[in-house]
C-alpha cells in the first residue's frame, strides 16, 4: 500500500481507500467471519518521515482499528518519541491477514 492510498499489490481485498492523512480502510473480497489476525508494518523512513521530515518525525507507528468481518482500518502517525501528541502521516505500509480456523 502506497502512502497516497494507491495499491501496490494485493490479494483478497476488494478495495483499499485512503480516508484522510494517515488513515486507510482495507475491505476484503469475501467477509471473514471466523476471526483473523492483522499484521502491519511501515516503510522505514530513516528518521526523516513526512510531512516535514527531519528529527520532528522520527518515531512512526502503525495500528489498526474498526476491524470487522468485512475489513479493517489502519492508522499511521508519529508521536515524536512521546514528546508531543501523535501527528498522522502518510507512509507506505504492508499488511498480512491470517484467517483463524
Amino acid at each position: 500500500m502506497a502512502g497516497d492510498g494507491s495499491t501496490i499489490t494485493s490479494f483478497g481485498t476488494s478495495s483499499i481507500t485512503r480516508l484522510n492523512t494517515g488513515d486507510y480502510r482495507i475491505n476484503f473480497t469475501t467477509p471473514i467471519t471466523t476471526g483473523y489476525v492483522i499484521q502491519l508494518t511501515i516503510l522505514d523512513c530513516n528518521g526523516n518521515c513526512p510531512p516535514a521530515g527531519g528529527s520532528n518525525y522520527d518515531d512512526p507507528g502503525i495500528s489498526y482499528y474498526g476491524n470487522d468481518a468485512n475489513g479493517f482500518n489502519v492508522n499511521i502517525g508519529d508521536s515524536d518519541n512521546g514528546a508531543s501528541p501523535k501527528v498522522d502521516i502518510d507512509l507506505d505500509f504492508m499488511f498480512t491477514i491470517i484467517k483463524l480456523p
